[in-house]
Formats: C-alpha cells, sequence, structure tokens
C-alpha cells in the first residue's frame, strides 16, 4: 500500500492530511460502505502524490517516476505550506520565496491564515528569505525575512523552494500550483536565488 512505501504510521497519514487517525482506518479498508466520501479521498491521494507515490490504473501504487505533480483548487497553496511544516516539522529548515506580494490585513480569514501559518514554521524553526516588490510594506512575517526585488523585476507569480522541491504558484482562477520535485532544479533555483537576494534590497525596519 502507499503507506508502507512511504513508511508512514496511520497516525503520521492522519497528521499530514489534517484528518482523524479513524477516516485513514477507513481510507484502507478494502469495504466500500467504510470508506470516505470523494473530496477526503482526493485530500488523502494528494498527500501521496505529493510526497512521491503514483496510483495505477489497475489499482495498485508505485514509485513516483513523474517529477511534477499539480495541484489545483482554492487550497492548493495551503496544501504547500502544510507539506513545508510536515517535511521541517523535525528538522527545522528554509523556505526560499520570490514573487510575493502578501494579503490585505484587510482580507481577515486569509491575514489569519498567513500569521498562523507564521508562528507554526517559527515553533518549528523554519525561517523564510521573501523577496517581494520594492516599496511593499505588507510584511506579514519578521521584516528580516523580506528583501525588495526592484519594480521592473517584480512579478506577482511566486515560486517556493524547499528542500527538492520546487512550487510554482499561479494564483488563478483557479489557483494551481505545478510542484517540481527533483534536486538538480531545486540547487539550480537556490542558487540564483541566492545570487539576487544577495544585491535585493533589506526592507527597512520602520516598515514592520
Amino acid at each position: 500500500m502507499a503507506r508502507a512505501l512511504l513508511n508512514w504510521t496511520q497516525p503520521e497519514l492522519a497528521e499530514r492530511c489534517d484528518l482523524a487517525p479513524m477516516t485513514i482506518s477507513k481510507f484502507e479498508k478494502e469495504d466500500a460502505k467504510n470508506r470516505p466520501e470523494a473530496r477526503t479521498l482526493k485530500k488523502i491521494t494528494t498527500i501521496f502524490e505529493m510526497a512521491g507515490i503514483s496510483f495505477t490504473p489497475n489499482g495498485g501504487v508505485e514509485p513516483q517516476h513523474n517529477l511534477v505533480t499539480i495541484l489545483e483548487g482554492d487550497d492548493a497553496n495551503a496544501r504547500i505550506l502544510e507539506d513545508i511544516c510536515m517535511q521541517f516539522k523535525d528538522t527545522g529548515g528554509e523556505v526560499l520565496i520570490a514573487g510575493l506580494s502578501e494579503v490585505e490585513e484587510t482580507d481577515r480569514e486569509a491575514y489569519s491564515f498567513l500569521k498562523a501559518h507564521i508562528k507554526r514554521l517559527q515553533a518549528a524553526n523554519i525561517t523564510e528569505r521573501i523577496l517581494i516588490e520594492e516599496g511593499d510594506t505588507k510584511i506579514v512575517a519578521p521584516a528580516h525575512w523580506y528583501r525588495w526585488l526592484p519594480k521592473g523585476k517584480f512579478t506577482n507569480t511566486p515560486f517556493q523552494l524547499y528542500g527538492d522541491n520546487l512550487a510554482l504558484i499561479e494564483w488563478g482562477p483557479p489557483q494551481k500550483v505545478i510542484l517540481i520535485k527533483h534536486p538538480h532544479f531545486a540547487r539550480t533555483f537556490r542558487n540564483l536565488f541566492d545570487a539576487v537576494w544577495e544585491t535585493a534590497a533589506p526592507v527597512p525596519l520602520s516598515k514592520k
């Protein structure tokens, strides 16, 4: 089964999917009457696909040979944020983000979600470096996480880089994330990011 290929326990899978362990147990039973609804099944299979598992046409599973996973829907980026937290929860780590325009504080639901995400990152010793547009003062995370890109070099089509994962985000609608898992691509983008970061202007501390 998919979980066995990843050496995950039921509670670990449940945590990654933000579901109750009982739901995972139902998912793994072959009795169709006990299986979760389609929306929940899609959520579980997406988590497996993001972890490198493919579901075959005959109902089997195998390690994913495709480097690319495409996530669609209003929660596409939220699933990437969850994947970041799960990947680094025990070790800490760094996320590199470019081309981001933070949410407005007036968008209370999105702003509260993002603030909670940042607190979760900090609690797990996960940091970010974020390249935003010159003059942008919508600072949600600690100010030293940000640097300014010149206006003519900025586009609001961000990418997030974490570990060997490169997530390319299209806000849509519909929202879409193209997730590429490959150490060589990740290293290339990390080197490019570092080169730009070195010359980017720090955000003034007064802009917190």
